[in-house]
């Protein structure tokens, strides 16, 4: 991922495969591994918007956890955000916990109000020809 992205972006997240894609107007652009949250604590599912960043997050509900990088999608609390810990299942308190390096980059091409959708399976665009 050394290019930024074209256009405006999308992230799509699915719980299911536990990863993240990233789409500008050209396609997918990156993904990552994510981790979602676990029994009791889930990730929500829907349509969202990136509604506050934070490059130095600390938790104001668990203990001041570190959460660098941090993109806020609901004033609730959940977020996106750098994680030492993605293993490849669910294990966060709802957050979408990304690894450090691809925390970093995508905090730096995304913009408040830039789209995230939360579904169980994975989703892409569908491109759409108009008629002129």
């Amino acid at each position: 991922m050394t290019a930024k992205p074209v256009g405006p972006i999308t992230v799509a997240i699915s719980i299911e495969h536990q990863t993240l894609k990233l789409y500008d107007q050209n396609g997918l652009f990156a993904e990552s591994p994510v981790s979602t949250g676990m029994r009791g604590h889930s990730t929500p599912m829907g349509v969202f918007s990136i509604i506050q960043k934070n490059k130095y997050h600390r938790s104001n509900i668990y203990s001041g956890a570190p959460m660098p990088y941090m993109q806020r999608i609901t004033w609730s609390g959940v977020a996106l955000h750098e994680s030492s810990s993605v293993p490849n299942y669910p294990a966060s308190h709802g957050c979408v916990r990304l690894p450090a390096a691809f925390a970093k980059k995508l905090f730096s091409m995304t913009e408040r109000g830039a789209h995230v959708i939360i579904t169980d399976q994975a989703v892409e665009p569908q491109w759409l020809d108009h008629a002129t």
